[in-house]
């Protein structure tokens, strides 16, 4: 089994556990339901734009004259 196959069967369960782990611990620390689920929300939303402004630099060649890169 090479490196991104296993990296690929394993990405989500980790994913699930951070999530989880995450939503448990704000739970205990402020009592709320809405807080925890909010602040995982906004780390997706975060976790989404950093990956799209990737997506758009490195792929579609965006700023490339300036970084030194070719896409």
């Amino acid at each position: 089994m090479d490196f991104r196959t296993s990296l690929g069967s394993h990405l989500p369960a980790a994913a699930v556990l951070l999530a989880v782990t995450t939503l448990l611990i704000l739970f205990v620390m402020t009592g709320s339901l809405v807080l925890p689920v909010l602040a995982l929300l906004m780390n997706l939303l975060t976790l989404g734009a950093t990956l799209g402004l990737l997506v758009v630099v490195f792929q579609k060649g965006f700023l490339s004259g300036v970084l030194g890169f070719s896409p």
